[in-house]
C-alpha cells in the first residue's frame, strides 16, 4: 500500500526533514485505488482576512476530503485537552505550550470547503474534515478525551481516512460515501 506519484499533487517544498518524512509516511499508508488522491504543502488564501493559510496535506478518501495538519514534535510526551497542549521533550529542555492545533486545522478546512463550493456549487455536499496527525515515532501522546478529538497517529492515520475511524468522527461518517 502506497499512494503513487500519479495520485499526488505537490505544492511547495519544505526545508524540514521531519515534515517531509511525515508526509511521505502518510502517503505510504494510503491505498493505490479510487477515490484516494493527495495534495501536499498547499497554500490557500482566506478571503475573509486575506491571510495565506499553509496546508500540510489534503487527502481525498471515500467518506470525506481530509485536511491534515501534521505535528512532528520529536520524542517526548504530549499532554493536553481541547484547548492547550504541552510537549515535554524529556531531555531536560523545558516544556513547551501550544494551542490545540485542531481549531486552526478546522478553520482551514472550513475555508477550503468555502473556496471549493464557490468554484462549484455541486461540491456543497462534500464533507471536508480536519485531522491532526501526531506523526513522531517516539512521541507519547497522552491527551485527554477532548484533546484527542480529530487527532490521529502514524498507526491510526490510514484507518481514519479510509474508514472515517478517528476520535470525534460522526457516527454516520463511516456509512456515507462521497457522491
Amino acid at each position: 500500500m502506497a499512494l503513487p506519484k500519479r495520485r499526488t499533487f505537490p505544492g511547495g517544498e519544505t526545508p524540514h526533514a521531519h515534515e517531509r518524512e511525515s508526509i511521505d509516511h502518510a502517503l505510504g499508508q494510503l491505498p493505490d485505488r479510487d477515490p484516494f488522491y493527495a495534495w501536499t504543502l498547499q497554500e490557500l488564501a482566506d478571503p475573509s482576512t486575506g491571510q495565506l493559510l499553509e496546508i500540510d496535506l489534503i487527502v481525498l478518501g471515500p467518506h470525506a476530503l481530509y485536511l491534515v495538519e501534521i505535528k512532528s514534535w520529536p520524542d517526548g510526551k504530549l499532554q493536553g485537552d481541547s484547548r492547550d497542549w504541552r510537549w515535554s521533550p524529556g531531555d531536560g529542555r523545558p516544556t513547551r505550550h501550544y494551542a490545540n492545533p485542531y481549531r486552526g486545522a478546522n478553520h482551514k478546512a472550513k475555508v477550503l470547503k468555502g473556496r471549493l463550493t464557490s468554484i462549484d456549487r455541486e461540491l456543497k455536499s462534500l464533507r471536508v474534515e480536519a485531522l491532526v496527525l501526531v506523526s513522531s515515532k517516539g512521541l507519547d501522546p497522552q491527551l485527554d478525551r477532548d484533546g484527542r478529538l480529530h487527532v490521529v497517529t502514524r498507526t491510526s492515520f490510514a484507518g481514519a481516512v479510509e474508514y472515517a475511524d478517528y476520535p470525534g468522527a460522526h457516527d454516520r461518517a463511516a456509512h456515507q460515501r462521497l457522491p
